[in-house]
């Protein structure tokens, strides 16, 4: 792609175009540019925090809710190694860059769904401009790192952050066509990455997710608890660590505010009764409050308040600061069939088993904060496993 005069990241480029937009024009609809907020989804939310990593001012303001750009991405080598095969794929192998780019821009979305579906990977990748590097826990962790990463941080110095308590279940659709035995591989990542360092660490997470390495075949349970893995070191862990990150910063101003969602999915499917990915959104914008119980339509109610008051400058509940007793977060929660919206504020020195939160935590207590950047070693590992 680089022969046809493309670079990587377009659709970051596409992204950062629609905030120039904003800014240039809100004014016209009566909105305020310099107080622009970047409400965000899954993978928009890591979106929002690559944008983070230029010190351009695209936003003052920034709710990722269920994702982040703690992960592992595809590197170049990688992504030419998936674009080589793409071509192929859509026999395009031998035509000139410029044909090649013309034919992926004709294919259908069927061609890249049936003929190229999840098999090879797509997506943001280290690209040393727009991604310069990899976001990690260790980074995050110390404050000078963090504001070297995310420059950012200068403009955007206020910043939500929730997950939904089975975030995992975003991967089970990837797992639908994997012959191996899915505790077992995970099993063996754990065991491949921790021993070289200590061998009891993986023993103790294999113990902690209660992960079935005697399992003989891929059952709704043995599967749901290696996603709870992927939902801890994915989704649950990062958006505490950027809270904690964004209220420690070397930065005047910042503060951050931690949310979770557990209200469980009510309608029929497999994952009814689980506060699954991306539902949380669709209670913040009220698009199903008919179809809710009275307390779960009075609890999307209040995190849309709560929101609101976000965007327009408030502290929605007690901001996120580990060197008060009074941190912790904003709890959503509220039964399928229920009247009652059981939404509350759950201070961390009360929630140190995560019990009133729902939370797992004992990822401190196995490994030092300095090692869990190997736990997005073992899920990339785990991932890699499944393909041919």
């Amino acid at each position: 792609m680089k022969d046809a005069g493309y670079q990587p990241n377009n659709g970051l480029d596409d992204q950062r175009l629609a905030l120039l937009w904003i800014k240039d024009n809100v004014a016209g609809f009566g909105g305020d540019p310099e107080r622009v907020t970047l409400v965000v989804e899954s993978s928009g939310a890591a979106s929002g925090c690559f944008h983070l990593h230029s010190p351009e001012q695209l936003f003052h303001q920034f709710i990722s809710m269920s994702g982040s750009s703690v992960q592992r991405l595809t590197l170049v080598s990688q992504a030419d190694a998936s674009y080589n095969s793409v071509t192929e794929v859509l026999g395009a192998k031998e035509l000139s860059p410029k044909e090649q780019i013309r034919t992926l821009l004709d294919a259908t979305r069927e061609d890249y769904s049936v003929k190229i579906g999840r098999r090879l990977p797509i997506g943001p990748l280290v690209d040393g401009i727009k991604i310069p590097t990899l976001t990690s826990y260790k980074a995050l962790a110390d404050p000078d790192e963090t504001i070297s990463l995310f420059p950012g941080l200068r403009q955007c110095k206020r910043i939500l952050m929730g997950d939904c308590q089975m975030d995992g279940m975003a991967f089970s659709a990837r797992f639908v066509g994997r012959t191996d035995i899915l505790p077992k591989t995970l099993q063996h990542c754990l065991t491949a990455v921790f021993d070289p360092v200590n061998p009891t660490i993986a023993t103790a997470l294999i113990k902690a997710y209660r992960i079935d390495a005697e399992a003989t075949s891929n059952t709704r349970k043995t599967v749901e608890l290696v996603l709870n893995f992927a939902n801890d070191v994915l989704f649950a862990q990062p958006a505490r660590v950027f809270s904690r990150a964004w209220s420690v910063a070397a930065v005047p101003g910042t503060e951050a505010f931690l949310c979770h969602f557990n209200c469980p999915n009510p309608w029929d499917g497999p994952w009814k009764g689980y506060a699954t990915h991306i539902l949380d959104i669709a209670f913040v914008l009220q698009n199903y409050n008919e179809h809710l119980s009275p307390g779960q339509a009075k609890c999307a109610e209040r995190y849309a308040k709560d929101v609101i008051a976000f965007v327009n400058g408030a502290s929605p509940w007690a901001r996120y600061d580990e060197n008060e007793s009074g941190s912790g977060a904003m709890v959503y929660d509220a039964d399928e069939e229920g009247t009652e919206d059981k939404s509350r504020f759950v201070p961390a020195t009360s929630d140190e088993a995560g019990k009133e939160s729902k939370r797992r935590n004992f990822l401190e207590h196995i490994l030092k904060e300095e090692l869990f950047d190997k736990l997005l070693d073992v899920w990339q590992m785990f991932v890699a496993s499944g393909k041919d």
